[in-house]
């Protein structure tokens, strides 16, 4: 019997700015803000609007983001540099703030990024945010892969009274990619075969396969396939 196996590699797939939308959302909700990229000098594809940047041993540098409120009111937007992973849809995140890293990963993007914790935009207005970046002193090949992650703070009290009575709420998070390097030679990925492990997923057996990249590269458009077999005697 054939059968896909539920992967979790490492970290893969295209750098993209994307828009998350966690299951924990209320239906109906707006994005109140908006967040852009002020794409620097060093940018190698300027058409492109994440930040995909040529880096030297140890540069320290501001990356810089432009955040709009659109609202009549005042709002807190929560920051982060998030480290990106692969979940276990083999989709790259950048939506957590405390992942558990794979012990090959040398330089997590969370570690050589810096910024405020929150940041107040006046109603109708835009306010620059800035995110220090200090790259590693050893001279790599590879890259460093992670997000900027922007979302508005709620009023617990408020959300709290909003919520009462609702099973599904819309929360909206902008995620503006960060892709760092030093040098443009291609690294070549190498793929582990860890553990395999019985699992439930959706109230459904399945088997887990966890799948290690341990090189600084992407892997993207990844394919497996295995077969269930009996056991050998």
């Amino acid at each position: 019997m054939k059968k896909r196996w539920l992967i979790l590699p490492f970290f893969l797939m295209s750098m993209l700015i994307i828009l998350l939308v966690p299951t924990t959302a209320k239906a109906g909700t707006s994005m109140g803000f908006s967040v852009i990229s002020n794409i620097p000098e060093n940018q190698i594809d300027k058409t492109k609007t994440y930040f995909d940047l040529q880096m030297e041993p140890g540069q320290v540098q501001e990356l810089e983001v432009v955040v709009t409120n659109s609202q009549n009111q005042d709002i807190i937007i929560e920051n982060n540099a998030n480290t990106a992973i692969t979940n276990d849809n083999g989709i790259v995140d950048y939506s957590r703030t405390n992942p558990k890293f794979d012990k090959t990963l040398k330089y997590p993007f969370s570690k050589i990024a810096e910024v405020e914790e929150t940041t107040t935009i006046p109603a109708k207005s835009q306010k620059s945010i800035k995110i220090k970046v200090t790259m590693p002193k050893e001279f790599f090949d590879g890259i460093i892969l992670g997000g900027l992650h922007f979302k508005e703070k709620e009023d617990d009290k408020k959300a709290d009274e909003a919520n009462k009575g609702v099973q599904i709420e819309n929360r909206y998070a902008y995620v503006i990619g960060v892709m760092l390097r030093e040098t443009d030679k291609e690294v070549a990925p190498d793929m582990k075969l860890n553990a395999i492990t019985p699992s439930q997923v959706n109230y459904r057996n399945v088997l887990k396969a966890n799948l290690q990249n341990t090189e600084q590269t992407m892997i993207k458009d990844l394919k497996v396939e295995a077969s269930v077999t009996k056991k050998r005697q």
